[in-house]
C-alpha cells in the first residue's frame, strides 16, 4: 500500500468504529482503517504510542513526563479510551486519567499541571457511531499543526508492524478526574475568565442543551453559580449529538414553531426545542416579553457554542451562529475597553459570513481571515502571547524570535517547536517584566468555536492560556447581548438579535460520502475544477465582477476564489473538504446585491461536484443512488433498511435532504428536487455505460 503523507483531518483523526481487532482479518491497525475506513481499539493504541514516541523524539519530552487524557461519554464499553491509555504507558509516558470533560478542560488542566501533552477521545459533533482523537501540545496548548500530523503519520507508518501486545507498560496511571473537574469549573467560573460575574439575569429563563455529551458532567455546577430566573438543562444523556447539539442548528437562522411541533417538521424529535416552545406556552410573561427565554447549545464536545432565543413576536426561535456571536463579544469589548480595542486583533475563517469581519473593523478591531479550523485562529493567538511576553534580549529567545519572524513571512512552524522552545524560555526566565501589550483579543469560526483569553491561577503563577471553549463562548455571550439589548424593547430586542449586523450571502451546498483525494493539488481532477470554477464565475456573474484565485498554505485542499468589484472583495466562491466528516462543501459568499448570480454558480456547480465528486467505492453512495431512484420511482425507501442493514437509515436520508438538497418532503412523502432529478438521471446515464465509458 503506497504510504500518505497525512492522516488527519482539520482536527486530528476521526471515523466510524468497529470494535473487533484488525488482526483478526490479517491486517494491523494501520491498514485496517486505511481499507476499511474503521477506527479500533488498535488503532487508538497505535496512535497513542506513536504520539507518546514523537513527543520524546522531537519535542524535548522525557520518559516518565505526563500526559492527561479525556474523553466524551460516546465510548459505552471503554475498550478505545483504555486502549489510548495503554498505548501511551507503552511509550513510557505518565497517564494522567481525567474521564469525561469537555475538550477544552483537558489542555487547560494540562497547562495548570505543567504536562508535556493532552489527548481528547471524541469525535465532536459526529454522531456517536465515529470516535476520534485530538491532540494538544504542552506549555502553549497548540492544536497539532499539518506538520506536526505529518510527522505523526510517519511515526505511525514506519511503527505499524511493531507487536504492542508484546511490549510492557513502561509509565504510570493517575486517576485525576474529581480534581480536573473540580479544576474546570473553578477555572469557568474565576471572573477573570468569565464576564457573567458582573452580570443578573433574573429576567431570563435559560435551556442548556448538553448534546448528550462531554458538557453534561460540568454545566449545573457552573450554570448554578449565576442568578438567573430559571435553568432548564437538556440532554444530559443519551446518544451523543442524537437530535441535538449544534451540527443540525448549522445554516439555520430561524426555525419556525411549526418545524418544531408538527410531527412532519424538521425539528419534532429534538427535546431542546420542544422544551423552548412547551415553556413559550406555559409561561405568559414569555409571549408578552417581559420574561427572556434563551439557551445555549453545546456540540458532543463542548468546544463549540451557538445561542437559541425565542421570538414572541414570530412564534420562531432566533438561532446565533458563531458570527453573531463574535460581533456581540467585540462589540462588548469596545465598550468595555474604549479606545485600548484599536489595536485589537479580530481572527475568523474563511467560512464566515464576509460582512462578520467587515463589521469587527467598523468596531475598530484589526481583522484576519484565516483557514477553516480553530488551531489557525489558536495558533495566531498563542504567538501573539509568546511575542508580548518574550524577553528578546534573553539568550534562549534566539529560537522564538527566528519562529516569530518566519510567521510573518509565510513559513511553516510546526507546534512541536513552538512548544518545545516556549518551554524552554519559560525554564530560563526568558519572559519581559512588566504588563503584556497583547493584540489578540477574540477568535470565532462561524461553526461556534471561539477562543478568548484566559488566565489559569496556579497559586504561585498566573498563566494565561487559549482554548475553544463554548462555555466560555456561551456565558460571556449571555453578558454581551444582556448589555446591548437591556434598553431596547421587545420587539426592537428581537430585531437586533435577529441581524446583529447587516448580513452578507452565506450558502454552504454539502456534498457527502466523498472522495477527499479528488480536491489535492497533485489530483489529476483539481486542474478540471479550476478551470471549471473559472468558466462558471465568468458566465454566472456581470463583466463588472473580477475573480483572482487565492491560496491558503495551511489548507491545501481549498480552492477558493475571491470575486471583486471596483477592485474591493465583493464575494467569494470556494471549495474545501470536511476535516471533521465524509463530505466536502461549496461556499457562496457576498454582497446580497450578489444573490441572483451566486445562486446560480451554486446550482451548477453544486451538480457538477455532486456528479463528480462521490466515491464510488462507498456502500453510503450505493445507498444513495439507490434511495434517489427509488424516490424518482414514486417509491419508499424503507426496503433499503434491510438490503443496507449496518448503515445508519434516518441519518443519511436527512444528509441528503436537509444537507445535499436533492431531496425534499411533502407531507411524508419523499420527492427529489430539480437537483435531484438532474442527479438520477445523470446517475442513470451512467449505469447504461460501461466501466471504462463512466465519466470520473
Amino acid at each position: 500500500m503506497k504510504q500518505i503523507s497525512r492522516l488527519q483531518g482539520t482536527d486530528g483523526i476521526r471515523g466510524r468504529i468497529a470494535h473487533h481487532q484488525p488482526g483478526d482479518h490479517g491486517l494491523n491497525a494501520l491498514t485496517y482503517f486505511l481499507e476499511t475506513g474503521f477506527l479500533t481499539p488498535a488503532f487508538f493504541e497505535h496512535y497513542a504510542y506513536a504520539y507518546g514516541c514523537l513527543l520524546q523524539k522531537a519535542g524535548g519530552v522525557k520518559k516518565g513526563e505526563s500526559i492527561v487524557i479525556g474523553w466524551d461519554p460516546r465510548d459505552q464499553t471503554g475498550m478505545f479510551n483504555q486502549a489510548a491509555v495503554s498505548g501511551i504507558r507503552k511509550a513510557g509516558m505518565k497517564a494522567i486519567t481525567v474521564g469525561v470533560l469537555p475538550t477544552p478542560a483537558i489542555p487547560l488542566y494540562m497547562l495548570y499541571l505543567g504536562a508535556a501533552g493532552s489527548m481528547v477521545l471524541t469525535a465532536s459533533h459526529n454522531p456517536s457511531d465515529q470516535n476520534g482523537i485530538k491532540l494538544f501540545h504542552g506549555w502553549t496548548a497548540l492544536k497539532f499543526l499539518p506538520a506536526d500530523d505529518d510527522a505523526l503519520t510517519a511515526m505511525i507508518w514506519d511503527q505499524q508492524h511493531t507487536d504492542l501486545k508484546g511490549l510492557m507498560v513502561a509509565g504510570d496511571v493517575e486517576d485525576h478526574a474529581a480534581a480536573a473537574r473540580s479544576f474546570f469549573i473553578s477555572y469557568q467560573t474565576d471572573p477573570s475568565n468569565s464576564w457573567i460575574d458582573r452580570e443578573t439575569f433574573e429576567d431570563m429563563i435559560l435551556v442548556i442543551d448538553a448534546s448528550k455529551g462531554a458538557v453534561a458532567t460540568v454545566v449545573e455546577a457552573i450554570f448554578d453559580h449565576y442568578r438567573f430566573r430559571e435553568v432548564i438543562y437538556t440532554n444530559l444523556e443519551g446518544p451523543i449529538n442524537e437530535a441535538c447539539g449544534v451540527a443540525d442548528l448549522e445554516g439555520q437562522e430561524v426555525i419556525e414553531a411549526c418545524d418544531i411541533t408538527e410531527r412532519d417538521g424538521r425539528f419534532y424529535r429534538y427535546q431542546t426545542l420542544q422544551t423552548f416552545i412547551r415553556i413559550a406556552r406555559s409561561t405568559p410573561e414569555v409571549p408578552a416579553g417581559n420574561v427572556q427565554l434563551s439557551g445555549l447549545v453545546f456540540d458532543g464536545d463542548g468546544d463549540r457554542c451557538f445561542r437559541l432565543d425565542f421570538d414572541p413576536h414570530r412564534d420562531a426561535l432566533l438561532v446565533s451562529s458563531g458570527d453573531q456571536l463574535g460581533i456581540h463579544l467585540v462589540r462588548y469589548i469596545r465598550q468595555r475597553d474604549r479606545s485600548a480595542t484599536a489595536k485589537g486583533w479580530f481572527i475568523n475563517t474563511v467560512e464566515s459570513d464576509l460582512k462578520t469581519a467587515i463589521t469587527a473593523e467598523e468596531e475598530g478591531f484589526i481583522s484576519t481571515i484565516t483557514g477553516v479550523g480553530d488551531k489557525w485562529i489558536l495558533k495566531k493567538a498563542v504567538l501573539d502571547m509568546i511575542r508580548a511576553r518574550l524577553d528578546t534580549s534573553h539568550p534562549a529567545a534566539t529560537d522564538l524570535i527566528r519562529m516569530l519572524q518566519a510567521d510573518e513571512s509565510g513559513g511553516e512552524l510546526t507546534g512541536l517547536e513552538i512548544s518545545s522552545a516556549w518551554k524552554t524560555c519559560l525554564k530560563k526566565g526568558g519572559i519581559r517584566d512588566g504588563q503584556p501589550d497583547y493584540h489578540y483579543q477574540v477568535g470565532i469560526e462561524e461553526s461556534g468555536h471561539s477562543i478568548l483569553p484566559g488566565f489559569i491561577n496556579t497559586g504561585a503563577d498566573t498563566i494565561p492560556c487559549f482554548a475553544g471553549n463554548g462555555i466560555k463562548s456561551g456565558l460571556n455571550a449571555l453578558v454581551a447581548i444582556q448589555q446591548a439589548v437591556k434598553e431596547r424593547s421587545s420587539s426592537d430586542r428581537m430585531t437586533y438579535l435577529a441581524h446583529p449586523f447587516a448580513a452578507g450571502i452565506k450558502t454552504t451546498l454539502y456534498v457527502y460520502y466523498v472522495n477527499k483525494f479528488m480536491l489535492l493539488p497533485d489530483s489529476p481532477f483539481r486542474p478540471d475544477l479550476e478551470k471549471t470554477l473559472r468558466f462558471e464565475i465568468e458566465a454566472c456573474f456581470p463583466p463588472e465582477y473580477q475573480s483572482c484565485q487565492i491560496h491558503f498554505p495551511e489548507e491545501i485542499s481549498l480552492v477558493y476564489f475571491r470575486i471583486l468589484k471596483d477592485n474591493k472583495t465583493a464575494g467569494a466562491v470556494f471549495i474545501r473538504n470536511s476535516g471533521t466528516e465524509d463530505k466536502s462543501a461549496l461556499y457562496l459568499r457576498g454582497e446580497t446585491e450578489m444573490a441572483p448570480y451566486l445562486d446560480r454558480i451554486g446550482m451548477n456547480l453544486h451538480l457538477f461536484l455532486l456528479k463528480k465528486m462521490k466515491n464510488p467505492e462507498s456502500e453510503f453512495v450505493q445507498f444513495e443512488v439507490d434511495a434517489i431512484r427509488m424516490i424518482g420511482d414514486t417509491l419508499s425507501p424503507d426496503s433499503l433498511r434491510k438490503k443496507y442493514p449496518a448503515l445508519p437509515f434516518e441519518r443519511i436520508l436527512k444528509e441528503v435532504e436537509f444537507k445535499e438538497g436533492v431531496v425534499t418532503r411533502k407531507g411524508n412523502d419523499l420527492k427529489l428536487t430539480k437537483k435531484g432529478n438532474l442527479l438520477n438521471d445523470y446517475w442513470q446515464e451512467q449505469e447504461k455505460l460501461k466501466p471504462e465509458e463512466r465519466k470520473t
